[in-house]
């Protein structure tokens, strides 16, 4: 018997592909439901983003040394060059300006996210959207912009909840058209959570494919002329945001649906890179995220 235990222990066992598939899909979900907990935060957030960085890149040098990339002279000469970039920005950058940087990042993200608290949004029921307009406006030019976008978010959301029609969302001729752009982005923020959130990036193909389809559907329905791409350009903003795992999967599967979307869709990815707050820290860069993340010019 002993001998019979010894044998079985000693022996690996084969994991099923989908079993892996499931556990790793599983995990995601986890780590975006814990995200989920802080998105609203601005201050968490961005400690959020700056960990997650650091880590990123740590577990990248990590693997780098593990395939012994250290002993490439053209390696070593690339890590060199980004921290001597790094180092170089750092001290070229004073404090006061970096922080004002990542403190106008900060009130952004805030702004947006705390819409429904700021214009006093009821928890239930209809959205008054005028008075919210009104609110929104009377705190200044700066703060309307990114104000209107949370309305447009929280309004979009509400109306899904209680069923409403999103054709005529923002079909009302009392809505001012300096308005309607943030209002639309905000729609498309909605929408691509909702249709993020139903899949990972270990879902099939096809799973990920008509996801986007009911996102470019519910897109296409609510767009007032002209203002398509305020909504599909969320799905970038969202996705690089709040989902970077599935910026990729997202990506491909885009491209084959609509060529024109995935260009909306890398336009709002390049959006999310400018608001980052870690980008704004000296030594990072959203021009240096867009050269690594863009698939072409």
């Amino acid at each position: 018997m002993a001998a019979l235990v010894q044998n079985v222990s000693t022996q690996a066992v084969p994991v099923s592909p989908v079993v892996e598939q499931n556990v790793l899909a599983s995990v995601y979900r986890v780590t975006q439901a814990a995200k989920n907990e802080f998105q609203t935060n601005a201050g968490f957030f961005t400690v959020y983003e700056v960990g997650a960085k650091a880590l990123n890149e740590a577990v990248d040098r990590f693997f780098d040394a593990l395939s012994l990339k250290f002993l490439d002279p053209r390696y070593i000469a690339e890590v060199g060059t980004t921290v001597t970039n790094r180092g170089l920005d750092v001290v070229r950058t004073p404090l006061g300006a970096a922080w004002s940087e990542i403190r106008g990042t900060v009130d952004v993200v805030g702004y947006v996210n705390q819409a429904r608290t700021t214009l006093q949004i009821p928890d239930l029921g209809e959205i008054p959207l005028q008075a919210a307009l009104e609110r929104a406006r009377a705190a200044g030019d700066f703060p309307a912009v990114w104000l209107i976008e949370g309305l447009g978010e929280v309004y979009t959301e509400r109306a899904v909840s209680l069923s409403k029609p999103i054709r005529d969302l923002w079909s009302g001729a009392e809505i001012p058209a300096s308005s309607l752009a943030m209002l639309h982005a905000g729609s498309g923020i909605t929408f691509a959570k909702r249709a993020l959130g139903t899949i990972t990036p270990y879902s099939k193909s096809s799973e990920i494919g008509r996801a986007l389809e009911g996102f470019l559907e519910q897109a296409k329905a609510t767009a007032q002329p002209g203002y398509l791409g305020p909504i599909i350009e969320s799905l970038g903003l969202v996705t690089r945001t709040w989902f970077q795992e599935m910026v990729k999967p997202v990506m491909r599967s885009l491209k084959q649906i609509d060529a024109v979307a995935t260009e909306y869709f890398w336009h709002g990815a390049g959006r999310a890179m400018y608001f980052s707050p870690v980008n704004k820290v000296p030594g990072f860069s959203p021009w240096r995220s867009v050269e690594i993340e863009a698939p072409d010019e």
